[in-house]
């Protein structure tokens, strides 16, 4: 018996430990999980606030590969792809923020904010109101509630939300700066413009001061003090070329190719190492019509930087761009052999496999378009040319495979989803040809060249209602489009729709 009982404790004794050891275990890996989440998030916000955005993009995807339903992770996703206005995925990460975690304040008012550039007023009010039911005094949710009402028209209450915000923070420059707009809106251009200047003061560094104080000097048609705005902004910052080219901008505008020109070559002379710099005055020549110009520049930019692969590929678009096919495929070759698999060789064997294609020579094409897809599976242009390819000879197929693996990376490419649409009807799938002209509308909805090409489909099959709606839409933003005109007079002709014709 004594036994029994002594055997019985000690399994007793064996299981409780073995339990104990248990929970200190999972105790141990969930503190563990949590303390990597945290290290990854602190190192991300880290790296985000030194403006190194790769790396920090990286961390937070840590963070949420551990915990997948994590707002703040989200969140700041979303402020990354802002940053770089990738609207479509900011909007989606701090709607997925939002949706684990309604009361995240900052993520309701980004939310918010892309609601009322995106139209959708009423909206962007509810995540104003989610924050201030929280924080009545957040003043940042009081400027978005501000510019909603005044998208919706109501100036004056919008006003009243923004005068307060910017009592509760007087460094808001949201705030500053829509108030400053609401009251040239109103006339009040001197009103406007003192409370512009005022919030540049405190705000040097902001670049979105300085542009709003230039519109409204412009907006009162004070030359001078337009270009003495972007002069100082020039001035705070000379190694940025961005803030040249808003003085560029200002002058073309003003019809002084002149000076825009001159403000260019200053930028070239001031940042002898900018590529950037160098390709704006070329463009600039381009966009006055001095062809020969931008081509002489484009071949001395060549000659001075012998392994320079930027300026011989914009030399081989320019051949391009004049139908000179012979001089561009050389141009791209000599990029091929010099730059091997690098960027610039990926981009010079696309680009030069797209002119192949024209002149029919698939094989050497594909060739090309192999050797870039091995090197980089996602490669959006080498799809894009391997699914044309594809129609052409004669496997949808496999183009519609390519085509829908480059829309997953990015869902918004036009052209895209207009090479979808082809593939498809050449299978004879009409409905899947609509969806994906219906996706291309919806990505650029002022686009004319896919928007047309929707109306030609609806047309072929017979829905005539759906092809005078769309063509309605175009009308409002392409009134002077002889094809839009065309379209509805043969979709009245179909109708039979008389009265319309006469």
């Amino acid at each position: 018996m004594k036994t029994t009982m002594e055997f019985a404790l000690k399994l007793f004794k064996l299981l409780l430990g073995s339990f104990l050891c248990a929970v200190l275990l999972i105790s141990a890996a969930c503190s563990s999980k949590e303390d990597r989440k945290q290290s990854y998030f602190d190192r991300g916000m880290e790296l985000y606030s030194q403006g190194n955005y790769t790396k920090a993009r990286l961390e937070f995807k840590n963070v949420l590969q551990i915990d997948p339903k994590d707002a703040d992770a989200y969140y700041m996703f979303g402020l990354l792809e802002e940053k770089e206005e990738n609207w479509r995925k900011a909007f989606s990460l701090f709607f997925r923020a939002v949706e684990l975690k309604p009361e995240h304040q900052d993520a309701q008012v980004h939310l918010g904010t892309i609601y009322v550039l995106a139209g959708e007023t009423e909206k962007a009010l509810e995540a104003a109101e989610a924050v201030l039911k929280i924080t009545p005094d957040h003043s940042e949710a009081l400027v978005l509630r501000g510019f909603a009402l005044t998208k919706s028209g109501e100036s004056n209450a919008a006003i009243e939300d923004v005068l307060s915000a910017f009592s509760i923070d007087p460094s808001n420059v949201e705030a500053a700066s829509l108030l400053s707009a609401l009251y040239a809106d109103r006339g009040e251009l001197d009103r406007a413009i003192r409370f512009a200047s005022d919030s540049l003061q405190q705000h040097r560094d902001r670049v979105a001061s300085y542009l709003l104080l230039a519109r409204l000097h412009a907006k009162a048609n004070d030359d001078k003090a337009v270009v003495q705005v972007l002069t100082d902004l020039i001035q705070s910052n000379p190694n940025e070329l961005q803030h040249r080219l808003h003085l560029v901008s200002y002058y073309k505008e003003k019809g002084n190719a002149k000076l825009a020109k001159t403000v260019l070559k200053q930028a070239v002379k001031d940042l002898p190492d900018s590529e950037d710099a160098k390709l704006a005055l070329v463009s600039y020549l381009k966009s006055n019509k001095d062809v020969v110009g931008a081509e002489s520049l484009l071949s001395e930019y060549v000659a001075q930087n012998q392994d320079n692969q930027t300026f011989k590929i914009e030399l081989a678009k320019h051949h391009i761009s004049l139908n000179r096919q012979v001089e561009a495929l050389q141009v791209l070759s000599d990029v091929i052999n010099q730059a091997d698999l690098s960027t610039d060789g990926l981009m010079a064997r696309t680009l030069k496999a797209s002119l192949l294609v024209k002149e029919g020579s698939t094989q050497e094409a594909s060739q090309l378009i192999e050797e870039v897809l091995e090197a980089d599976p996602k490669y959006k242009d080498a799809l894009l040319v391997r699914a044309g390819i594809a129609l052409v000879s004669d496997d949808p197929d496999r183009g519609i495979a390519d085509l829908r693996t480059l829309l997953r990376e990015d869902p918004g490419h036009v052209k895209a989803h207009r090479l979808k649409a082809r593939s498809h009807l050449k299978k004879g799938e009409v409905e899947l040809a609509r969806q994906s002209l219906e996706d291309a509308v919806k990505a650029q909805p002022q686009e004319t060249a896919t928007n047309f090409e929707l109306v030609q489909l609806l047309i072929q099959t017979g829905e005539f209602d759906d092809a005078e709606v769309v063509l309605q839409k175009m009308r409002r933003f392409a009134p002077k489009e002889i094809s839009v005109l065309r379209g509805l007079g043969i979709v009245y002709l179909k109708q039979k729709n008389w009265s319309e014709l006469l």
